[in-house]
C-alpha cells in the first residue's frame, strides 16, 4: 500500500509522513538511520553478500515493524499502545525487530520489561524518540562520506521540517544557567563568528546524569573500547585530536579507547580517551570562560570548532584524544572487520591479527 506523503491529520500528520519517508528510502539507509537513532548495540541484519556458495549471492533479511505514536505518554498507561507491541510480539520472527517511534523522552520504563511480551522477544524492541530520530537524520544529511540521491536528501530534510513544526523535537526547556557573580570575560580580539542571540551556557557545574541526558549504558561487561562512524568525526580527530558527541553518548570512565567504523570495518587508529567534557556550548564567550580558567586546550577546540560554522552552539560533549602518533594510541596492523556493537574489547581487537 503507497501511503500519501504528508497525509493524515492532526497527530496522525507525522506518523504518515514518517512511515511513507522510510518507505520510498533505501532499506540500507533506513537501517543505518534507526541503528543509530535506536542506539543498538546489535547489527540489524539487511542484504548481504554471501560468498561461500559457486557464485556470489545477494541474500535480503530484514523483518522491522514499526510502532510510531507523537503522544506523550502513550506507553505509559495499559492501552491501545501497548496492545499494538503486544500482538506484533506474538508474530515476531526470530530476527524481526520492532523500532518504537514515540513523543517520550526519556524512554518508556515499560518498554524495558512490557508484560504480555516474550522474554526471547524483548531485546528486539527498540525505542528512539523523534528527536534522536532527527539527529540520526541530519547525522546522515551531513556526512560528505555517502552522497545521497536528491529525492531521499528531500525527504528526509521535509521530515525533519515537519517534526520541528509539530514540536515533536522539544526536549525540554533551554538550558541557562546565568550565576550572578559572574563577569563578563573581555576578549582581545573580535571572535570570527557572532553568538547566537540569547544563548548564554555556563555547564561548569552542571551533570549531564542530572540532566536527565544520558542514555541508560548499553555498555557489555569488559568492553572499554567505544565504537563510532568515521564520517565527520574521523576528519575532527585528524584535526584536532577529539570527538565531539552528545551529552547522552559520553562513554563510561571504563571505556579508554575510541575506534572509527567505516564500511563495515574499525580502522587501524584507536586513540586513547585523555580527558571527557561532559558538557559544553561552541561560542565564543564560553571558550573565553575556558581560558580565563585556564583550560587552554579545549578553549581552542571549542574557539577553532565554533569557528567553522559546521555546528550549532549545542550543547554538546567533547571527547580530548591522543595524537594518532602517541604511545598511547593503538595502532593494530590493519582493518578489523566489525559487526554493528558499539562497544568493543580491545584484547578482542588485538587478538584479531594474531
Amino acid at each position: 500500500m503507497t501511503m500519501p506523503l504528508f497525509g493524515g491529520a492532526g497527530e496522525d500528520r507525522a506518523v504518515h509522513a514518517t512511515l511513507a519517508v522510510i518507505a520510498r528510502l533505501d532499506p540500507a539507509l533506513v537501517r543505518d538511520v534507526l541503528h543509530e537513532a535506536a542506539g543498538l548495540d546489535a547489527g540489524l541484519p539487511g542484504v548481504s553478500l554471501d560468498l561461500g556458495g559457486p557464485v556470489p549471492r545477494l541474500r535480503a533479511d530484514l523483518d522491522w515493524w514499526l510502532e510510531v505514536s507523537t503522544r506523550p505518554g502513550a506507553y505509559g498507561v495499559d492501552g491501545a499502545a501497548r496492545d499494538r507491541i503486544r500482538a506484533v510480539a506474538r508474530d515476531l520472527g526470530p530476527r524481526s525487530w520492532v523500532f518504537v517511534i514515540s513523543n517520550d523522552p526519556p524512554a518508556p520504563t515499560w518498554l524495558a520489561a512490557p508484560d504480555g511480551v516474550p522474554e526471547s522477544v524483548r531485546p528486539r524492541i527498540a525505542w528512539t524518540s523523534f528527536a534522536w530520530l532527527t539527529k540520526a537524520i541530519v547525522s546522515v544529511l551531513e556526512d560528505h562520506l555517502r552522497p545521497l540521491d536528491p529525492s531521499s536528501r528531500l525527504l528526509l530534510q521535509e521530515l525533519v521540517a515537519l517534526y520541528e513544526a509539530e514540536h515533536l523535537l522539544d526536549e525540554g526547556p533551554p538550558i541557562v544557567v546565568e550565576p550572578p557573580s559572574l563577569e563578563p570575560v573581555p576578549t582581545p580580539t573580535p571572535l570570527p563568528d557572532p553568538d547566537p542571540v540569547g544563548l548564554e551556557l555556563d555547564l561548569e557545574d552542571i551533570s549531564p546524569l542530572d540532566l536527565g541526558l544520558r542514555r541508560p549504558s548499553m555498555r557489555p561487561a569488559g568492553a572499554d573500547v567505544a565504537v563510532v562512524p568515521a564520517r565527520a568525526a574521523w576528519r575532527e580527530y585528524l584535526d584536532l585530536n577529539v570527538l565531539v558527541c552528545a551529552p547522552a553518548d559520553v562513554p563510561d570512565p571504563e571505556v579508554t579507547h575510541v575506534a572509527f567504523e567505516r564500511d563495515g570495518r574499525l580502522m587501524a587508529v584507536l586513540p586513547r580517551i585523555e580527558l571527557r567534557v561532559p558538557m559544553l556550548a561552541l561560542t565564543g564567550s564560553y571558550a573565553a570562560q575556558l581560558r580565563a580558567d585556564g583550560d587552554d586546550r579545549v578553549a581552542d577546540v571549542v574557539e577553532r570548532l565554533s569557528a567553522t560554522g559546521a555546528r550549532d552552539a549545542g550543547p554538546y560533549a567533547l571527547l580530548l584524544l591522543s595524537h594518532p602518533g602517541d604511545p598511547a594510541t593503538v595502532r593494530l596492523p590493519g582493518p578489523v572487520d566489525h559487526h554493528g556493537a558499539r562497544f568493543v574489547r580491545l584484547e578482542t581487537l588485538d587478538a584479531a591479527h594474531r
